[in-house]
């Protein structure tokens, strides 16, 4: 089973934001935090967990089995 991808985001009283991405292993961490840049600005400090280190695994051949529809 794979390992679920989590974003952490805290935005503190001063309009601080913080986000800690878990269950993404190696750089792809980073492509999460490209999104919020892009939105907030640029980041003001960084630090790389454990899992920024882990070898990333590629999924190939996965087929989605739920498809989750909204109402409007």
């Amino acid at each position: 089973m794979a390992k679920q991808e989590e974003l952490d985001i805290e935005i503190t009283p001063d309009g601080t934001v913080h986000i800690h991405v878990k269950g993404v292993p190696g750089k792809k961490c980073l492509d999460y935090l490209a999104v919020f840049e892009q939105l907030l600005g640029p980041v003001t400090s960084e630090t790389l967990t454990s899992e920024y280190y882990e070898e990333e695994t590629r999924t190939v051949g996965q087929r989605v089995t739920q498809v989750n529809r909204l109402d409007c």
